[in-house]
């Protein structure tokens, strides 16, 4: 059976629990869960983290379908944020969001236009007459493979080309401790 969202995996859980004829205690017990934890997600309430629903899903033998497709089933926007430390954190999720299903124009929408409308700014995001005009320019193209987002031939900030060897070369003048 594929799982679609939380209220597919309630519902799930509901029916396997019927057929066993098991009691929510039993299930829980089962599954490794807490009574509570089973009651909010057999009514499509919990926000739990993704590995504990992936055992309650393995368990019963359950497929989970991720589908965000730019939006999701119920209708949510998707946007892109990462928490990552690297300086290739961006392109690693953008690769991962293609995997995950998305296209890599939709990953694109969710990087730009759709990541500035949620943060409720409207200057970037889109290039169009009156915006900031930030944008980068590849040298390949990431509607063909998304990790062509990593070729960065030049990056604009307010339509001014950036000085990438000189802006390196600052920084690296700043970080290499001195003799």
């Amino acid at each position: 059976m594929k799982i679609h969202n939380l209220e597919d995996l309630g519902a799930a859980i509901r029916a396997r629990r019927k057929v066993a004829g098991m009691t929510l205690d039993q299930a829980a017990d089962l599954l490794g869960v807490s009574r509570r934890f089973l009651i909010e997600l057999e009514h499509g309430k919990r926000r739990a983290s993704i590995e504990k629903v992936m055992v309650v899903l393995d368990a019963l033998g359950l497929e989970l379908v991720l589908q965000p497709r730019g939006q999701s089933r119920s209708g949510v926007k998707i946007a892109f944020g990462t928490d990552g430390s690297t300086p290739w954190a961006v392109h690693l999720e953008m690769e991962d969001m293609v995997r995950s299903g998305m296209t890599a124009a939709e990953v694109i929408a969710a990087a730009t236009g759709n990541a500035a409308e949620l943060m409720h700014l409207a200057d970037v995001g889109t290039l169009a007459a009156g915006k900031r005009a930030d944008f980068v320019v590849l040298d390949g193209n990431p509607l063909d493979d998304i990790t062509n987002t990593r070729r960065i031939d030049a990056v604009y900030l307010r339509g001014t080309a950036v000085d990438r060897e000189a802006l390196a070369a600052r920084f690296l003048a700043r970080t290499v401790p001195s003799s």
